[in-house]
């Protein structure tokens, strides 16, 4: 604002003053001419008959018009400096005043007008600017009444504050405190992100927390120095490795509790300074609470979701165990499809985040199939099967109804999981129930969970069959490609083999049974 002003005194008022001194000095000048014209007058009185007197007669006539002309002139440049007066203040400041007028009854998009001359136009682009950042903070604040979810809080924040600030890419980190660690919990990149979601540190190892607790905006400039000069740091390395060149810190607080950080990180270095730091701490009263709020949300649909996972152990214990399992794989396999074309352009975090708390609730329909056939030691007759197979319909029924209640509250919570719910049985060639999907036609999702379904089945021992072997299971799954299961997701699930293996080793019911069927 200073500097907008120091212009404005450099070039509007000087070129008033200018002109002001020019006015004046030609009205002086003009006056000093009629003096002097009524002094030659005099003389010409005393002088009158001769020669002299004649040319001295005719120079003052002269004279006289010269100095009505100077006289003339100063009154132009007097109105022309008033003009400029007006174009310069009075104008402006009639337009100013409409423009705030207007805003202080709640239409904050007004705006100052973009021609005004420089100096005065320097100051409606600072104005302009207050207004856009107070625009875009009241919108934040409108998200959190309306009760936005944390991502959506997060996803707007990315999308506006580059008019404010420059970065490629935007990360926030949440403190467990009673794990005593810090998570990271979404990014978003212009670049592939490699500090991914769930990372993990102890608060001990990071100086976070003294950043968080001192509420001011950390600025590093050369990441790749700081880098040199801390070693160990693990996240550092990460986004450095993602090209990120120097960063800015806005611990988030609320009230007394550290909450964790929201990260801006540029491709270029030294790309902070002290207006970020000062925009940062302007906005942090509206970014801490709305995200604070979207987080408890978030906590309240992941505790609608873990009942709903838990209704259908309480009838079956294998179950349970077999929705654990199962979760990992799911998730482990969306997670290598996201690096593989053309899954890349599909999957993103959300989707994996939904993968992960969704999947559990594949089999919710369970809950509406009698015990006599749920709990059967031996294998399903024909009829009990299709009894069976309605738990897909009774799962997607029970979650409409769910998806159907928050709708009322303008929230979109179990989509994915109806999808999932509805079609994790239906096959990759259409000879699956219940509606006999085929390719494209079943959601992603569920095409990604029946594998994972499919393989902890084979995997697992049930009273109809025993459990197969890691080997034969992969074995059995690639010999359903382009049947039960989608080529490229097959491939994924090859490429994805050794994370398989380590949930497979840390959670199956039994030791591996020998191979039955060799690996060719």
């Amino acid at each position: 604002m200073q500097h907008g002003h120091d212009k404005y005194l450099t070039a509007s008022r000087r070129v008033l003053v200018v002109i002001l001194f020019l006015g004046l000095s030609l009205i002086v000048l003009g006056g000093l001419g009629f003096s002097l014209i009524g002094i030659l007058r005099e003389s010409i009185g005393l002088l009158e008959g001769g020669q002299f007197a004649a040319r001295l007669d005719q120079a003052v006539e002269r004279f006289q018009w010269t100095a009505i002309i100077l006289a003339a002139a100063a009154a132009g440049l007097a109105y022309y400096a008033f003009r400029l007066i007006r174009i310069h203040y009075e104008r402006p400041l009639k337009e100013a005043g409409v423009v705030i007028e207007r805003m202080s009854q709640g239409d904050l998009s007004q705006r100052l007008p973009s021609h005004w001359p420089s100096g005065i136009g320097d100051l409606a682009a600072e104005f302009n600017n207050m207004a856009e950042r107070l625009q875009t903070f009241t919108h934040l604040s409108n998200k959190m009444a309306a009760g936005a979810s944390f991502e959506e809080i997060f996803d707007y924040i990315y999308d506006s504050f580059h008019q404010f600030l420059p970065y490629d890419r935007m990360g926030v980190s949440l403190i467990d405190p009673e794990q005593k660690t810090i998570r990271a919990e979404r990014a978003r990149s212009r670049m592939s992100v490699k500090l991914y979601n769930g990372y993990t540190l102890p608060l001990s190892k990071t100086s976070l927390p003294k950043v968080i607790e001192s509420g001011k905006p950390r600025i590093i400039n050369d990441l790749q120095q700081y880098l040199e000069e801390h070693p160990e740091s693990e996240s550092t390395r990460l986004i450095v490795e993602e090209g990120m060149r120097s960063s800015i810190t806005l611990p988030l607080k609320v009230e007394d509790r550290m909450l964790g950080a929201l990260f801006f990180s540029s491709r270029k270095p030294n790309a902070y300074d002290w207006k970020h730091v000062v925009f940062l701490e302007l906005a942090a009263g509206s970014i801490a609470p709305a995200l604070e709020k979207g987080l408890l949300i978030g906590d309240l649909v992941l505790t609608a979701i873990i009942g709903f996972s838990k209704l259908a152990t309480y009838r079956d214990v294998e179950t349970g165990e077999h929705l654990r399992r199962m979760r990992r794989y799911a998730t482990a396999l969306a997670k290598e499809m996201s690096t593989h074309p053309p899954y890349d352009e599909m999957i993103d975090e959300d989707f994996i985040r939904d993968i992960y708390y969704f999947s559990p609730l594949h089999d919710i329909g369970k809950i509406g199939i009698p015990d006599r056939i749920l709990l059967k030691p031996g294998r399903l007759t024909p009829e009990e099967f299709e009894i069976m197979k309605n738990h897909t319909l009774i799962g997607a029924q029970a979650l409409r109804e769910a998806e159907a209640e928050a709708s009322r509250l303008h929230y979109s919570l179990f989509k994915r999981a109806i999808d999932i719910a509805a079609s994790h049985h239906e096959r990759y060639d259409g000879t699956g129930y219940p509606l006999g999907l085929k390719g494209d036609e079943i959601p992603l999702c569920a095409r990604i969970v029946a594998l994972a379904d499919v393989f902890d089945a084979l995997t697992s021992p049930r009273p109809y069959k025993p459990a197969y072997s890691f080997n034969e299971a992969v074995k059995m799954i690639v010999a359903a490609k382009g049947t039960h299961f989608e080529p490229g997701i097959v491939d994924c699930f090859l490429s994805a083999l050794d994370e398989f293996r380590v949930i497979y080793d840390a959670f199956r019911e039994s030791p591996e049974p020998q191979e039955a069927v060799q690996l060719g």
